[in-house]
């Protein structure tokens, strides 16, 4: 299985970080993304980004969670509303929509990215 090159972006530590994952495996996606139900939002370059599907469903004292609520990420321009839990940013090919090599670069998110905490009532 070919290994393709991704953005992991971390809202806990505050960080984007490359990572390795395998072409068309769902499997790799949701080990790095420490999740078991995705979904992903386009991006105008032809990148996406997967991310947790029930992040906002996480409870206290997770990995991705503390007693003031949810590390989150926001990307002016991108995302709709924060997204809770870990981001991974991977190339698509429209036509057949298999994975590829990411085309972003964090230099892509510098004034873009903004990360911060999800309230939440527990």
């Amino acid at each position: 299985m070919k290994k393709l090159n991704g953005l992991l972006i971390n809202p806990f530590t505050q960080r984007i970080e490359q990572v390795q994952f395998n072409q068309n495996d769902l499997e790799s996606k949701y080990t790095l993304l420490n999740c078991r139900l995705i979904d992903a939002i386009p991006m105008p370059n032809g990148d996406a980004i997967y991310f947790n599907d029930e992040g906002l469903f996480e409870e206290a004292d997770t990995p991705y969670s503390n007693q003031e609520g949810l590390a989150a990420f926001f990307i002016e321009g991108i995302t709709a509303a924060p997204i809770a839990g870990l981001g991974l940013v991977v190339g698509t090919v429209i036509d057949t929509g298999e994975d590829w090599h990411c085309k972003s670069t964090t230099f892509d998110f510098v004034d873009k990215l903004s990360f911060g905490i999800i309230k939440k009532e527990y």
